[in-house]
């Protein structure tokens, strides 16, 4: 049975796959020393062979103009990628979400950040005050 509460994915022939959720989130801020070099932020080494939903968001700081690009993988294959231009205001922030599905992962899904421009930007665990500004959560749907 599913409640309400409950998350539910459905998986082949209409079955219920899973509904245990497997949550990773940042537990301090992750530097983007160089430019150009993709740092993981949160991660999930759990998911292992089947077809994983995997859902979550980053929250980045930089300087005026800077260029993020997020992507949600396995190692090997992106699942869903974004890209977002800071303000041109020093000191800015984003928020970037993503989800995708990832078929028998070839290693920890994550998503992974890069400055495309500058370096020294930050993913950041707790710029709201509620520790959770970066994390994933993934279920097993096949």
């Amino acid at each position: 049975n599913i409640t309400a509460n409950a998350p539910a994915y459905i998986g082949t022939a209409g079955v219920l796959a899973s509904s245990a959720a497997i949550t990773s989130t940042l537990s301090g801020d992750v530097t983007l020393t160089n430019a150009g070099t993709y740092y993981d932020g949160p991660s999930v080494a759990n998911a292992t062979a089947g077809i994983w939903m995997a859902c979550g968001q980053v929250e980045v700081t930089g300087v005026a103009s800077d260029i993020i690009i997020a992507k949600l993988w396995d190692g090997t294959t992106v699942a869903a990628s974004a890209q977002v231009e800071l303000a041109t205001v020093t000191g800015t922030q984003a928020h970037i979400s993503l989800c995708g599905k990832v078929t028998t992962p070839a290693g920890n899904i994550r998503i992974s950040v890069t400055d495309a421009t500058t370096a020294a930007q930050k993913i950041v665990f707790n710029q709201s005050g509620n520790s959770v500004d970066s994390t994933l959560t993934v279920w097993r749907i096949g």
